[in-house]
């Protein structure tokens, strides 16, 4: 009997991983013609009489690099799909394609630091990533397992008067490009894309990307504290890398007392719920 192998790569920030790893259940029906992949609030069914699917749970879990304290997780799952597939099961395989091209999407705020770029990672599943560089203008760089042909659109949900630019297809060819302005500390950023495209003609949709703005909280914790200017002040006038990138908060590249200052300025400022 023919069988088919597909592997999957899921590109996980480790935040988001650690709310969910308790919900990623591969669950099979004892008559084996029927399953369902299940994680966070993502689900897909998959049913057809004619064709049987096995699963093979994670099989290879790597930690990949670690930025200013986000570590991604690489997760490869391996599905094998025994017997031929009718026209009737498509359209439900098609579905789980779909799911899959959603989840494996990754999200970063981007800004250029004196020539460099350095990437906030955007937790996903519903939860807020603090953003805590200054400037009003930031791009988030969405990024999808394949090459993408239409970038679609992209919605404010929260936001108001944040504007988005338009949407550009890169840096990569499987990524799109967010450009964001009009952006105030302590704002909130909801924003939704919708349509994007790939080569293999999948179009996916509804993948959030939240930001809380509040300039000079190094350390994500809600609120800009005596911690945060330290951390800048033991960081000033040291070179920077990927674990000291957020004290440059004015993007200048070079960290500096106009950092230290932008920290102080701001302390006591909390975050809005």
């Amino acid at each position: 009997m023919a069988t088919t192998k597909i592997n999957l790569i899921l590109n996980l920030n480790q935040k988001f991983y650690e709310r969910i790893k308790e919900s990623f259940t591969w669950r099979k029906a004892s008559n084996m013609n029927f399953f369902r992949f299940q994680i966070s609030d993502f689900r897909f069914q998959i049913s057809d009489f004619r064709f049987q699917i096995s699963l093979k749970p994670a099989t290879k879990l790597n930690q990949k690099k670690s930025v200013s304290g986000f570590t991604m997780i690489e997760l490869l799952c391996v599905i094998i799909i025994v017997g031929s597939l009718t026209a009737s099961a498509i359209p439900q395989l098609l579905d789980f394609r779909n799911g899959i091209e959603h989840l494996s999407t990754t999200v970063v705020s981007r800004r250029n630091h004196g020539g460099t770029n350095y990437d906030i990672p955007v937790i996903k599943g519903g939860l807020w990533t603090v953003e805590p560089r200054s400037g009003g203008s930031y791009t988030l760089i969405f990024t999808f397992l394949r090459t993408i042909t239409n970038a679609g659109t992209a919605t404010l949900i929260e936001g108001s008067p944040a504007i988005i630019g338009a949407l550009s297809i890169g840096p990569n060819p499987n990524q799109i490009t967010v450009p964001i302005s009009g952006v105030s500390s302590r704002q909130r950023l909801h924003i939704k894309l919708d349509g994007p495209i790939n080569t293999a003609g999948v179009t996916i949709n509804n993948i959030e990307a939240r930001l809380k703005v509040l300039v000079g909280d190094l350390n994500g914790n809600g609120i800009v504290d005596a911690g945060d200017v330290q951390t800048v002040q033991q960081n000033t006038r040291s070179a920077i890398t990927q674990l000291n990138f957020l004290s440059d908060i004015n993007s200048s590249g070079v960290i500096d007392g106009n950092d230290v200052s932008a920290a102080q300025t701001n302390v006591g400022t909390v975050l809005i719920n």
